[in-house]
């Protein structure tokens, strides 16, 4: 008898316990894909994706509000979704969307004779503080920028209406002048604004850090404590023979205390690699399948083996 028999002889143990097969194969992909199901998008993603922004429009016809929509969508950042009340409301008390944008009835009348508007925009309990923040400051700074077009146009208006009762030769620009003269600016500071951010990140500063997804986070963590818990079954087993008398046979028979331990340790130490393959596999090409991230082995699979 030598190390390969022994190993030979728990393999075969090891094949007729169901038990110990579901929980070397089944059980880690179970942990897996109920964990990284649940944190899906909690940890990593992408960066550079728009934060979508639920919106209800109560002034559907209204210019003003499509122009508010539209300046939304043009500051960066936010991707706006339109809802009607009702939905928006259930939805929102659900957490299936986590704040909610509401433009108020008569927004572009009330806009245009300048009075006071109010935006309304309620977050649940448990959404994201940073981005409700960085929401907030985006939808702040558009509405202070019509606020701003608009007093400047009534201001424009105001001074025509003023000038009209001058005598001709003072009236060099008519108020209808000076209004679309002034959107004509407005729309020029959109498209090609007089200051300009431009964001760069030099090459000597080192790399730019990929944050693991909640696949790549759990896959290699739970595969080193279910190896770990498989690394058990070598302990247990010399401990099970010797309760049960026969680890005594073996030591009695003609093998090497070296030949046996390696007997005991050839079986754990290939079941925990055809664990790992697995594992590994299934999140490779079955979890994209069903919605969730791929594992990236990086960029060197062959120094990960």
């Amino acid at each position: 008898m030598n190390a390969l028999n022994i190993a030979l002889k728990d393999f075969q143990i090891f094949l007729k316990d169901r038990g110990a097969v579901i929980n070397l194969f089944l059980l880690p992909m179970v942990f897996i894909l109920v964990l990284s199901t649940a944190m899906q998008g909690l940890i990593g993603g992408d960066e550079d994706s728009l934060v979508t922004l639920p919106v209800v429009n109560l002034d559907p016809d209204g210019e003003a509000a499509q122009a508010l929509i539209d300046a939304l969508n043009e500051a960066g950042g936010i991707k706006v979704r339109l809802y009607d009340q009702a939905e928006a409301q259930a939805l929102l008390e659900d957490l299936e969307i986590e704040r909610l944008l509401t433009i108020p009835p008569n927004f572009t009348v009330d806009v245009a004779a300048g009075r006071p508007v109010t935006l309304r925009l309620v977050s649940h309990p448990d959404a994201n503080e940073t981005t409700t923040e960085s929401v907030l400051r985006v939808v702040n700074g558009v509405g202070r920028g019509m606020s701003l077009q608009t007093q400047l146009i009534a201001s424009l208006e105001q001074m025509g209406a003023m000038l009209a009762a001058s005598p001709p030769e003072f009236q060099v620009f008519t108020a209808e002048k000076n209004v679309a003269q002034a959107q004509s600016q407005f729309e020029r500071s959109r498209t090609a604004p007089l200051v300009a951010v431009e964001q760069t990140r030099p090459e000597n500063l080192g790399e730019r850090v990929t944050e693991p997804n909640a696949v790549q986070q759990n896959v290699p963590g739970y595969t080193i404590i279910f190896v770990f818990i498989t690394a058990q079954a070598t302990a247990f087993s010399i401990y099970r023979e010797k309760k049960e008398g026969s680890f005594r046979r073996l030591l009695a028979a003609p093998v090497s205390k070296a030949a046996l331990l390696a007997g005991k340790m050839i079986p754990n130490f290939v079941t925990g690699l055809i664990q790992i393959v697995v594992i590994f596999g299934v999140s490779v090409f079955v979890l994209p399948m069903i919605g969730l991230d791929r594992l990236t082995l990086g960029d060197d699979p062959l120094a990960l083996v």
